[in-house]
């Protein structure tokens, strides 16, 4: 069974869930189809879309708490196949079909696909988010080496039970989201594939400044290494000139 867990916060935005659902359906005909959701109670409309409606908070609660409602729930019903991915207007669902074609056929355990092109900001401020998130990548490459070129990328494709088994959302920290994922993965010696994907201009984002410097932090503690000593000097001065000089992790 392949299920296809969607996470997302409703403010006012459901034409886009509802757009996103409905793709869904089109190229995953035969898939069930999981909403981790928080923020707005979810119209029959888009529970009619859904398999399973699993709405947890009225009030956003992390970027973690929907993937391990979203995992666990594939655990307990023994999936086999599982893509994740947000709820928002930055994937094309046709492309996910791609890439988890491609995936099966070269028999790779996940895809973790590279963005043509990141469609990142910030809900509040003209900060450079795509800068924040490159050295967030770097923090995690320092503290964990490896080559994944896009470990965060809203989107990731298991393609078999062994593989969804690996996963585990206990004890991470609420904002740190799916580099876990991937760090995951790679900490199981899970085969991973990195075909690019084409994604859309985002038309609303509920990032703001502040929950990136909470996800920051947590990273910090969570991956044991302070962001100064990852990050490029010049890059560093810029990060600090968006989130101030408080970067120090909670270890120290």
């Amino acid at each position: 069974m392949l299920i296809i867990g969607i996470r997302a916060l409703l403010d006012n935005d459901e034409p886009i869930l509802l757009s996103q659902l409905t793709d869904a359906r089109k190229h995953f005909p035969g898939a069930k189809i999981v909403l981790a959701v928080c923020g707005d109670d979810p119209s029959e409309k888009i529970k009619g879309l859904c398999d399973k409606v699993l709405y947890y908070s009225q009030k956003p609660s992390g970027l973690t708490e929907p993937l391990r409602i979203i995992i666990d729930h594939a655990k307990e019903h023994n999936a086999n196949e599982l893509i994740i991915t947000d709820g928002d207007d930055q994937f094309y669902f046709s492309e996910i079909r791609r890439l988890y074609e491609l995936g099966k056929s070269s028999g790779y355990d996940a895809v973790i696909p590279k963005r043509v092109r990141k469609s990142l900001f910030f809900q509040d401020g003209n900060y450079d988010r795509v800068l924040v998130e490159d050295c967030e990548n770097i923090l995690f490459r320092k503290a964990y080496p490896n080559g994944i070129k896009d470990p965060q990328p809203g989107v990731e494709i298991m393609l078999n039970r062994d593989t969804i088994s690996c996963l585990s959302m206990e004890n991470v920290p609420c904002w740190i989201g799916d580099i876990v994922i991937t760090y995951l993965l790679l900490y199981n010696r899970r085969t991973i594939t990195e075909p690019e994907i084409k994604t859309r201009e985002q038309s609303k984002t509920h990032m703001n400044v502040e929950r990136e410097f909470e996800k920051i932090s947590q990273m910090q503690n969570y991956f044991g290494i302070n962001i100064d000593e990852a990050i490029p000097e010049g890059n560093l001065l810029e990060i600090y000139e968006i989130f101030g000089k408080n970067f120090k992790s909670d270890k120290n």
